[in-house]
């Protein structure tokens, strides 16, 4: 059994179709909890999703990433919580693949799932601590020519994919942690949202 963490602002049109992908990968125990950092006036369109193994929790204010994963980490009922981000769209099985597989593994490590582009082809956010010439690379060459550099493939797991079972930077659009876990609330963790909620605050004060 897994809990899953939706942490959203103003995604409502993704969500729904995250949340309508994910009913029907749920099994017995399994939860959804979706926490909305804003009064969008869209959600009330997931309230439809509201039934025995969803929760919707609507913030008054944003509290930013890491605070709302651990308001839903606190939610949960599960040993395992999935923090999934709302623009995701898991697989046919792929739930129950995750779950099987966690079985196997050691309890109260953090886990990262399989990100694949709408075409199947994999998504590069599996990746080491990035060294300098990486850094180089990813910001100052176009991202269709970054892969024939070898610092940038030993960066992104490119030539040694399937030997990635511990890496330093899991990819943050699915991370599965134990329910102990906490993330640091003095962060949004993700510098999107950063600039994300200090647009919409600007727009605001004008």
């Amino acid at each position: 059994m897994i809990s899953i963490v939706i942490v959203s602002f103003r995604s409502t049109s993704v969500l729904a179709q995250c949340l309508k992908a994910l009913s029907s990968e749920l099994g017995e125990g399994d939860e959804v909890i979706v926490i909305e950092n804003s009064q969008d006036d869209n959600v009330a369109e997931l309230r439809e999703f509201a039934q025995k193994n969803f929760t919707l929790q609507i913030n008054r204010q944003n509290l930013g990433y890491s605070k709302g994963c651990n308001q839903g980490i606190r939610m949960a009922v599960n040993d395992q919580v999935l923090l999934l981000n709302p623009d995701t769209l898991p697989k046919s099985g792929a739930f129950e693949a995750l779950k099987n597989s966690l079985k196997t593994r050691v309890k109260h490590g953090l886990y990262a799932v399989e990100l694949v582009n709408p075409d199947g082809s994999r998504q590069d956010y599996y990746r080491r601590f990035p060294s300098v010439g990486a850094l180089l690379i990813m910001f100052f060459v176009p991202k269709r020519f970054q892969s024939r550099f070898h610092t940038y493939r030993r960066y992104t797991y490119f030539s040694d994919y399937l030997s990635r079972e511990s890496f330093e930077q899991p990819p943050g659009a699915g991370l599965v942690v134990p329910k102990t876990a906490r993330l640091d609330e003095d962060f949004f963790v993700y510098g999107s949202d950063l600039m994300l909620c200090w647009e919409y605050a600007q727009t605001q004060s004008r």
